[in-house]
C-alpha cells in the first residue's frame, strides 16, 4: 500500500526493565509494532466499529 504525505513516528516512553521485558518476548520490537499496527487497521476495515472509539485521557496527549 503505497501512501503519500508524511511518515508517521510513535514514541513510547519505557524503563529499562519494562524494554528489557518487552524484547525478550518481542526480539524484534519495530517489526513487532508495526504489524500489530498493520493489523489493527484491517481488522478496522474489516468490520465498521459500532461506535465512535476514542482515546482514553490517561494516556493519550492527542487533542480530541
Amino acid at each position: 500500500m503505497a501512501m503519500k504525505g508524511r511518515d508517521r513516528v510513535v514514541c513510547v516512553s519505557l524503563s529499562e526493565a519494562e524494554w528489557a521485558a518487552f524484547i525478550e518476548r518481542h526480539p524484534e520490537p519495530v517489526d513487532w509494532l508495526r504489524q500489530q499496527i498493520l493489523s489493527e487497521i484491517e481488522d478496522a476495515n474489516a468490520v465498521p466499529p459500532q461506535r465512535p472509539i476514542r482515546p482514553d485521557r490517561s494516556w493519550s496527549s492527542r487533542r480530541v
